[in-house]
């Protein structure tokens, strides 16, 4: 007993030195060499509406609602995955940005993920035969199948629909998910091309998403989402996060959650509101990304057809641009909008049984366009009553599509507001990206306001954990001309008013840039670092 003492106690105290030397010199713990935990069976993203799902009926919000992604995101941080399970990898090409943890057993809820060795979601069963007809579905979490079991999302069920369809003697089909959640759909058709030679697939549905006109964010090392510069995009810098990011910020200052502004109160959404130069760019790389996909397949023999889970504001932005740049490119409707009966119910994301409902709508259609092969009498059970009520009609006319769009349009100029507050969230969904949950600026920080008056007036304040950084010059771009610079100093806040251009075009919104000169990290929990430059208080066009 003895020996066992002593041993117990030398081993104590080589355990606390060991521990104090690792705490002095690496700043770390020898609690993180320990195995990591499993993951949680929690959502790797909030359970907030999220912004890749259609309307809900009533399709849009009343006055007093909050819009859709305005939910609380608690410490989900701006890349939305923060303490919400780590789930990711990152993938060689920055394009791509990032996958599953490779040959892991995952959850989202509850449901079951096995990844194969690219980083996708396996698919069931055993491999297909060297003859087999190839489709893949492509996208973020909708064509992931967000929340349920492996055997239970689109592909899978669309690769049984068709077995249904085509009978044993027919040639086989196999459908493979080639989806992440909260990819954009760069990302997607990069990982595609890079993979081709295993994929080879000889038909690709493609489900383009609202998230395709953000930014890609990135992952650690460790499989957790973190706001990363996006190599693709105009300015990557901007960080420009999908709109459930922008939640968390949001949610305090709505009517209900302790504050006191109307969903009204925020603004149009800056990024999807096709509204002013930043945000058409990005509907316009929206609908070139497809368009050179298409092209890329064809080369290849491949079809490409876009699948639109539900009809809304995006389905008229992309289909009016690519009414002109890709006029044949098939276009599949399969909700007009998404009820929340057909969701997961505490996550909008579609259940298993309507994904089972999109598999049979989407077999029809491939075996009507010929595309696939009928057995003969061969038929699918009929789909419940209530999604027939649902089923979306065939996209109408490109010159309806463009009334619609010209619309939403005008619906979001006239919510138009001159002015952003920081303080009380006023104006908050008119700032594209740039920010942290604290409101502090990153890198950069883009705004759209309503022009009015003849100056732009700024008030900026220094981050006060970090006197360290002033003075600090942030450049201001008025309308993408340079309007100067101003000085942020430690000491007290910066309120600067500069002229708007003579020959400024009223007609259209008017885009504020603000660049600092340089910025800092400042880790905000134990896994994670915020970059932080200053404090923006209000921008607002206005009178001197």
């Amino acid at each position: 007993m003895r020996r066992t003492a002593a041993f117990v106690g030398v081993l104590v105290v080589a355990l606390l030195a060991a521990e104090g030397a690792l705490s002095l010199l690496a700043h770390r713990s020898l609690r993180e060499l320990l195995p990591a935990a499993p993951p949680p069976r929690a959502a790797v993203e909030p359970s907030a509406r999220a912004p890749d799902e259609g309307p809900v009926e009533p399709a849009a919000p009343g006055p007093d609602e909050a819009p859709p992604g305005a939910g609380d995101a608690g410490e989900a941080g701006e890349s939305g995955g923060e303490g919400l399970g780590a789930i990711y990898a990152p993938h060689e090409d920055a394009r791509v940005g990032y996958v599953l943890q490779p040959e892991r057993d995952l959850a989202i809820y509850d449901g079951r993920i096995r990844s194969d060795a690219l980083g996708l979601r396996s698919r069931p069963g055993p491999p297909p035969p060297d003859d087999a007809q190839r489709i893949v579905v492509l996208g973020d979490s909708v064509a992931f199948g967000f929340g349920v079991n492996d055997d239970e999302c689109l592909a899978a069920r669309l690769e049984a629909r068709l077995a249904e369809l085509r009978g044993p003697g027919e040639r086989p089909v196999a459908c493979r998910t080639v989806a992440i959640p909260s990819w954009n759909q760069r990302a997607a058709a990069a990982f595609l091309l890079d993979h081709w030679d295993e994929l080879r697939p000889d038909i690709v549905l493609d489900l383009p998403i609202a998230n395709d006109v953000y930014d890609l964010d990135g992952v650690r090392a460790t499989g957790e989402r973190r706001a990363w510069p996006d190599p693709a995009a105009a300015d990557p810098w901007l960080t420009v996060s999908v709109r459930y990011q922008m939640s968390g910020m949001v949610g305090r200052f709505l009517s209900g959650r302790g504050g006191e502004l109307t969903a009204r109160d925020l603004g149009p959404d800056a990024v999807l509101g096709d509204l002013c130069a930043e945000s058409r760019r990005r509907h316009d790389d929206n609908a070139e990304s497809i368009v050179r996909l298409d092209a890329l397949l064809a080369a290849r023999g491949c079809r490409l057809a876009l699948v639109w889970n539900t009809i809304g504001d995006y389905t008229w932005s992309l289909t009016s641009r690519l009414a002109v740049r890709d006029p044949e490119l098939p276009s599949i409707p399969l909700l007009r909008v998404a009820r929340p009966e057909f969701s997961l119910g505490h996550d909008p994301h579609a259940n298993a049984l309507t994904l089972d409902v999109w598999a049979r709508w989407l077999a029809a259609e491939l075996v009507e366009r010929g595309w696939v092969t009928r057995g003969e009498g061969r038929a699918l059970p009929a789909v419940p009553g209530e999604y027939e009520d649902a089923r979306a009609a065939p996209l109408p006319a490109p010159e309806e599509c463009r009334r619609q769009l010209l619309e939403a349009r005008a619906r979001g100029a006239e919510a138009l507001q001159p002015a952003i507050d920081f303080r009380s969230g006023r104006g908050l969904l008119q700032v594209f990206g740039g920010l942290n949950q604290d409101l502090t600026a990153r890198c950069r920080l883009l705004a759209v306001l309503r022009p009015a008056g003849s100056v732009l007036r700024l008030e900026l304040a220094p981050f006060a954990a970090r006197p360290d950084l002033y003075p600090l010059i942030v450049a201001v771009e008025i309308a993408g001309r340079s309007a100067g610079t101003l000085t942020v100093r430690a000491d007290d806040v910066t309120r600067v008013s500069l002229p708007l251009p003579d020959d400024l075009d009223r007609s259209q919104p008017l885009e504020v840039r603000l660049v600092a000169e340089r910025w800092v990290t400042q880790r905000r929990a134990a896994r994670r670092l915020d970059l932080v430059s200053f404090r923006p208080l209000s921008l607002e066009c206005g009178e001197p």
